[in-house]
């Protein structure tokens, strides 16, 4: 039976506060349901990192031994920026060796890279763009190769909300881009800037599919506001407008994941979500899977 190919999805907005990281971190538990799934954490932020972490220390993550594990994976350089500077070192060779320290094993089928503030280096000029935009698919091809690793299915980025060149390596090698959005004034303005700075900053590359959704819509008497609904249909108009005029495949996906304490502080909890709320979840990464299979 052929070995399936990664499928690299990439969550992004260049709004910050839009809820991108948590999202990011329930769509890959869900998915790890049923394949291996790799998360990396591509923000200097840290914020994927920092909540597991602060999850550990309250006893809620099912993992107890990230926060040692993370002193020797930065002790040893097996962070993800110390597998940039090797791939980028002049001598053109890849001299990263994939172990136990470079990939954290949370689960049997979910595992996770982190960040470090030393990603920052990646949103100055200080390494060649078109060098850059091969890394992604090169340290992939590393951690395949690991026999200790198994093969991912995916492999979600929680990416930066400003360009770095470690995104735009994500970016022109992904098959999705994930954009969430909030019932705010910012939904359909934010996604036409965020877009059209695409475009221009991956080119001479194409943008991959995007699908969008709405996070922290406002619940209302078993629905959602008409607040909600309004910004919502403002951001179908936008994508529509992108669909028909300019050629994007890009989607807006049906699911809304409602405004709950019980999401924003999931991750600290261990990744519990209550039964109704794990099924929107559920719901959303289905909607994802098709699209991407389309």
């Amino acid at each position: 039976m052929p070995v399936e190919r990664t499928s690299i999805i990439a969550t992004v907005n260049f709004k910050g506060g839009v809820g991108k990281t948590t999202l990011t971190w329930l769509l890959a538990k869900c998915a790890s349901q049923e394949d291996n799934v790799l998360v990396i954490d591509a923000d200097a932020q840290m914020s994927l990192t920092t909540a597991i972490e602060l999850a550990e220390e309250t006893g809620q993550w099912v993992s107890k031994d990230f926060k040692e594990w993370f002193e020797h994976h930065k002790g040893k350089k097996k962070t993800l920026f110390d597998a940039i500077d090797k791939f980028t070192d002049a001598s053109g060779r890849f001299d990263f060796p994939i172990d136990k320290y470079t990939v954290h094993k949370h689960t049997n089928t979910l595992y996770f890279i982190p960040s470090t503030p030393d990603l920052y280096w990646t949103i100055l000029e200080v390494f060649n763009r078109e060098v850059m935009q091969g890394f992604v698919p090169a340290f992939l091809r590393k951690l395949s190769r690991a026999s200790f690793l198994p093969s991912f299915r995916y492999c979600f980025f929680d990416c930066p909300p400003s360009f770095s060149y470690l995104s735009y390596s994500i970016m022109t090698n992904c098959d999705l881009i994930l954009v969430p959005v909030n019932p705010d004034v910012f939904a359909d303005r934010g996604l036409n800037i965020l877009l059209e700075g695409l475009i221009m900053i991956l080119h001479p590359h194409p943008l991959p599919k995007v699908a969008v959704f709405m996070n922290r819509a406002r619940p209302y008497m078993g629905s959602y506001t008409k607040e909600t609904r309004y910004f919502w249909d403002l951001v179908e108009k936008e994508c529509n407008k992108w669909r028909q005029l300019k050629g994007l495949n890009i989607k807006p996906l049906n699911t809304f994941v409602p405004d709950r304490v019980d999401i924003k502080r999931s991750i600290q909890r261990g990744g519990r979500l209550p039964p109704e709320l794990d099924q929107i979840i559920k719901r959303l990464w289905d909607e994802i899977k098709t699209f991407l299979e389309e």
